[in-house]
This record gives C-alpha cells, structure tokens and sequence, in this order.
C-alpha cells in the first residue's frame, strides 16, 4: 500500500512541500513562537481562564433547565419502558435479532449490511421525493427477503445445495 501512495503525484507534491517545510526558516520562527508561548503570561493567564469553574453550574437558569430536563429524561424513560416490551415481541423486532445473531459470517455480514443500506437508503430517497409506486415497492420488498434469507440461511446454504437438484445434475456429468 505504502508503494501505491508513493508512487502517486499527490504524495510526491505533499511530500515535496513537507520536505521544504521542515527545513525553512518559517518552521524555526513558528517554533521559537510556539515556545515563546508557552512560557509567556499570556499562555498561563489563557490555561488559568479555560481551566476554572464555570459560574453557570450555580446559577437559576442552569438548574431550572437542568431540572427540566431530568423530568423530560425521566418522561422518556417511562415511555421506553411501557413500549419496549411491545417491541421485543414484534416480527421486525425478531427479524433483526436472528439477522445479528445468524449473520456471524463476517462475508455474509457485509453482504447483508450492504443490500439492506441500500434497500434503506432507497426507500428514503423515495419517500422524500414522495415517488412511491407498486415497482419500487417491490424492489424494497426483495431486497429485505434478500437480506431476511441470508440472514437466516447462512449455514444452511451448503446443505439446501447439495439436496438440490442443480447439484446433483451438476455431480453426475462431471463424474
């Protein structure tokens, strides 16, 4: 990899401009600068500033917010809480747990990764352009029992193969 990048023109010309760089005066004056700084007053007073305690941990409005906001959190919570159960019992809900469960092959894993980032990015670009028609539903549709099938079938492929009648035709005219 490292020969692709230095064989490039981009990697040259960087390099080359690296290589000017490093041995230019602009380089020792920002350097010197660079330590000037940091040992200058005005680096300490900067560090002394950004690092206290900020004044708005203590005041109304930040506790009238931050209590607001523990109710909201709270309010959520509730909410997941009467509506996760609901959800681990539904067929979609079900469907993905045997996808991430089966998909352990890392080879199938990508496939199915990939055709469902597709079938999803799909049906977004089609909603939001609101062009839904029977057609594209149907691609949708495939591309998701696509995904469902190798999900579920990743070890299984080899034996539906070889109980197949294709295969066996396949064996009997090589042997």
């Amino acid at each position: 990899m490292k020969s692709y990048l230095q064989g490039s023109l981009l990697y040259r010309t960087v390099e080359t401009i690296a290589g000017y760089y490093r041995t230019s005066v602009v380089k020792k004056i920002a350097g010197i600068l660079f330590v000037w700084y940091n040992n200058s007053m005005l680096h300490e007073k900067f560090a002394a500033y950004m690092d206290r305690t900020s004044g708005a941990d203590h005041s109304l409005f930040y506790k009238i917010l931050r209590k607001a906001g523990r109710q909201m959190d709270s309010l959520v919570q509730a909410i997941h809480s009467f509506f996760a159960p609901c959800i681990r019992n539904s067929t979609p809900y079900r469907l993905w747990e045997a996808f991430t469960k089966e998909g352990a092959d890392k080879s199938y894993r990508l496939l199915i990764v990939a055709i469902s980032s597709y079938a999803i990015g799909y049906s977004l670009v089609i909603t939001y352009r609101g062009m839904w028609g029977v057609r594209k539903l149907a691609v949708i549709a495939f591309l998701i029992t696509v995904c469902a099938i190798l999900s579920l079938a990743k070890d299984r492929w080899k034996l539906w193969l070889k109980k197949s009648m294709l295969y066996k035709f396949y064996r009997y005219i090589l042997e």
